[in-house]
Formats: structure tokens, sequence, C-alpha cells
């Protein structure tokens, strides 16, 4: 078991893993005082648990030390430890040591230790070196992907999560893009990553992946990513009916197998645990308290539809919001024309081009200004005062210019 960046989020444009040309490469950029990379060779990759030690040591080095303080060099004596031979390697090791040093020195030393080695694992488990027979990755993968909506994301995750969603062919598009999940991208990406042809993998998983509309892309099985990925999955587990529920949302979990040709989509069927357990129950105690039976997966676009279906693409909602939201503005020395407001664009809410473009000003007929209620109106158990919006309806038809 190991914690580290699974995802990878860092590697560069094009490449399928943090590591670069030359070996791991970790910008310190994001600190703003010491903008400089450090690089940690292939040949240091090769053994995780001496990569450890060999980190900890030059960390040790670093700051076991007064800021500001001369720096002892890493000479023979560290080198020789750690069986280092290579000038090349000694000489990018003792680079990586002079920007641990600067780190400390600015006092922005206490995660980078293991921030290292939390990138290094996981690039371990993923090399795959035909030439000299190396192939670190497993036979089987267990656990619990990160749950994290689309919108819920921060906006540097959001952008690497598109590019690699679109990559993999696992993200879904159009209306369906801000409901998609990292929890799928995860999987496909650990068993591209870590997981060797014809091994097996288990991932606790949102219930909607049974059935979801925006998991379809994820349940194909086939994912391209520059070479054919392709997992053959089986029948899934459906605990949506377990009491209480295991997470915030029901679950399910979905099993598969690294294909070697052609995938195996999600399947009709999946077995349905059903009954109370106590979340702190034993695995025996739990099988005596729980029943399992087959169940038909009912996909979310199987069912029966609206009839607005067709005409309908957004909820109640104006957009762009600045066109028709309003706020009271100064209507100067002269004033206003009687029965009018003085008003201008309400801002917030609205993504570009329309949130660069400049304010609309002028007098509108009061009858014409209505009083909108947004989600920013609702408090609990009571309502906040009402937005104004500008609404040309007359009663009979729709104003036109």
């Amino acid at each position: 078991m190991f914690l580290g960046d699974s995802m990878q989020w860092g590697r560069r444009d094009g490449a399928t893993t943090l590591l670069g040309s030359t070996g791991l490469r970790i910008s310190t950029e994001g600190t703003e005082l010491v903008a400089r990379e450090m690089v940690f060779p292939t040949a240091t990759l090769t053994d995780p648990d001496a990569f450890d030690t060999m980190v900890d040591d030059l960390v040790a080095k670093a700051t076991d030390r007064a800021r500001g303080a001369k720096r002892p060099a890493v000479g023979t004596q560290f080198f020789d430890r750690h069986h280092i031979d290579d000038d090349a390697t000694r000489d990018a090791i003792a680079h990586a040591y002079d920007v641990l040093c600067d780190l400390h020195d600015q006092h922005l030393d206490h995660i980078w230790g293991y921030y290292i080695r939390n990138l290094a694992r996981p690039l371990w488990l993923s090399l795959v070196d035909p030439t000299c027979g190396v192939d670190n990755r497993v036979d089987v993968l267990v656990g619990n992907p990160p749950w994290v909506r689309y919108n819920a994301m921060p906006n540097a995750m959001q952008t690497v999560f598109k590019k690699r969603g679109d990559e993999l062919a696992v993200r879904p598009k159009g209306k369906l893009a801000t409901h998609a999940d990292l929890s799928a991208l995860f999987v496909v990406n650990a068993v591209d990553l870590y997981l060797k042809p014809g091994g097996t993998f288990g991932f606790v998983m949102p219930r909607g992946v049974l059935g979801g509309p925006h998991y379809q892309p994820f349940r194909t099985g086939a994912y391209p990513h520059g070479r054919d990925l392709y997992v053959d999955f089986g029948r899934p587990w459906d605990l949506g009916s377990v009491r209480p529920h295991l997470f915030p949302v029901p679950a399910c979990v979905a099993f598969g197998t690294r294909a070697t040709s052609g995938a195996g989509p999600l399947g009709a069927t999946a077995l349905a645990w059903t009954g109370t357990v106590d979340p702190e129950a034993s695995a025996d105690e739990a099988a005596s308290t729980l029943e399992t039976g087959e169940v038909t997966i009912v996909n979310a676009d199987d069912g029966p539809q609206s009839p607005y279906n067709d005409d309908v693409v957004q909820g109640a909602t104006f957009v762009p919001r600045s066109l028709v939201m309003v706020v009271d503005s100064d209507p100067g020395p002269l004033g206003v024309a009687s029965g009018q407001r003085s008003v201008r664009s309400r801002r917030g809410g609205d993504k570009k081009p329309w949130a660069d473009l400049p304010d609309l000003t002028g007098g509108i007929e009061i009858e014409f200004i209505r009083p909108c209620f947004l989600g920013s109106s609702i408090a609990p158990f009571t309502l906040l005062d009402p937005e104004s919006a500008f609404d040309p309806w007359d009663g009979q038809a729709l104003l036109t210019m």
C-alpha cells in the first residue's frame, strides 16, 4: 500500500508519466522564492526503498543546519553509501541538494522530502522498459478512488481533467460535462499506468457508474490513448440497498480485467447487496446480515423522458445574466423620465465573453422590471430580498426593438 500522486497530475504535455528523458523532474516554481527544478535520474528510481532512504538523507543534510549557514558538501562518502557511481547522476543529486538547501533557507522545507517520495513511488510502479526486462506494474488494483464532480474541482484541476479525460475518451460531453466525476478517470488512468495486461481490478465507485449517462464512456471499456487500452468488465456489485449507506451517496463496486485486445463493456446485470449492516462490523458479521441477488441495471437514458426533453436544454435561468439582471444606477442631475428607473447591468455569474462586455445603462419602464429569485435569494426557512430583472413582456407578447 502506497501513498502517492497516483494521477501523476504534474506530467508534461504529451508525456505518459512524470518521467522525463533525464528522470523524475520536480519543479519548485510555485514557491515563488525558489523557482528551480530538481532532477532525480532514472537510475536512482529503480529501487524505491533505496530511493526513499537517499531522499531522507539528502533532506536531513540540507536541514540539519541553521538557516543561511554554510552548506556541508554532498561528497564521496554520501554517494558511496547510496551506491551512486555515475558522474552525471552525482551532479544531478548535488544540484537537488542545493535546491533543498535554498528551500530550507527560505523557510519552505517542511514537506519536500515527503513530496518527492509522493511523486516517485507511483512513478516506480508505472516503470516499463522491455529493453532491460523491467515491468513494475502490478497484477491487482484495489481501491476507493476520489469522488469529485467536475463542477467542484479547482480551476487548475479542471484543466488537467478535461485534457486527460479526452485523451482516454472517458469524459462525457455537452450538457453532461459538468456531471463528470474524477473516479472514472482515476480508474482508467490507474489501469493504464499501473496494471499489467491480464491484471484485474476492483474499485468502489458512485452507484451512478452502473447506469448514469455521464458514466457511459467509462462503461464502454475502450479508452484510446496513443495505443489501445481495453477493459473487460466483470459483474459489478450494487450497494444501493445497503443501509446505512456506506458513503454520502449510494455506491457500487466495479470489477474488470485489463484486456489485451477488445473491450468488454459493463453488462446489464449486477450483484445487488441488501440489508442493514453496522459500518464497524467485521466481514463475517456483515455477511450474516446481508443478502445478495441478481438485478437488472437500469440505464438512465432508457427510462421515461419528459415531454419537454427535446425542447428544453436548461432550467429556469437567464443567460447571459448581465443582459437582463439589473441594479439601480445614478440617474445624474437630469434624472429619468416619469415611470422609469435608472439601471445598469448587474455583474457576476457570467462567463466569457459576456463577463468582459461593458455594462448596459439607461432608463427602463418600471412595469418591465420584475423581482427575480435566484439560488442566492434562498436561505434556510426564509427568502431573502429578490434581485431585479428586465422582462420585456407586456402581458400578451414579448416586446422587440
